[in-house]
């Protein structure tokens, strides 16, 4: 099953406190279980012509369509999109499923095709950890090695656990 996004942009009335706004949202977020994560903020750096007033975002996470549908029949989220809805003089909602894409990643002499992040992840859905490398200082190129590195050796490594289906390398 493919995690589960909702997205509101919104512009708040002026009047409105937007600290208490993020404190209900917090609360709501730690009183419902089917809330993966949340990330939320206010716009600096757009145009005002490109953000066509809207000041805020805030994205939810859920692990499913199922969670986000049980999320939005439990009695929290119904009460605070009451006051929510008060506090804000427009919004943009998006609801979607997540898509992974093929990631292309072209640094120095290499080449690393990426078709699914997931697959290089244990059986829990954690990221394998505990792997290190030296990068040398004192050269222009380290800013380079030190984002590529990981990715070929965490390539390698998921082609060598067969679980690298769809992995392509030339180094």
């Amino acid at each position: 099953m493919a995690e589960f996004k909702h997205l509101v942009l919104v512009k708040f009335k002026k009047e409105v406190v937007v600290e208490d706004i993020l404190k209900g949202m917090e609360k709501l977020v730690l009183e419902t279980d089917s809330v993966k994560s949340l990330v939320c903020g206010q716009d600096i750096e757009s145009q005002q012509i490109l953000r066509q007033g809207f000041t805020h975002a805030f994205l939810m996470t859920f692990n499913s369509k199922e969670d986000f549908t049980a999320f939005l029949g439990h009695p929290n989220p119904v009460e605070f999109s009451s006051t929510f809805s008060t506090a804000i003089e427009n919004a943009v909602l998006l609801d979607f499923p997540v898509v992974t894409f093929c990631v292309s990643l072209v640094a120095q002499s290499f080449y690393i095709g990426l078709v699914d992040l997931k697959q290089a992840r244990d059986h829990y859905g954690d990221w394998p950890s505990g792997f290190s490398r030296h990068i040398s200082f004192g050269t222009s190129d380290n800013a380079a090695n030190a984002e590529a590195w990981p990715l070929r050796d965490g390539s390698s490594l998921a082609i060598q656990l067969n679980c690298g289906a769809g992995l392509q390398m030339h180094c």
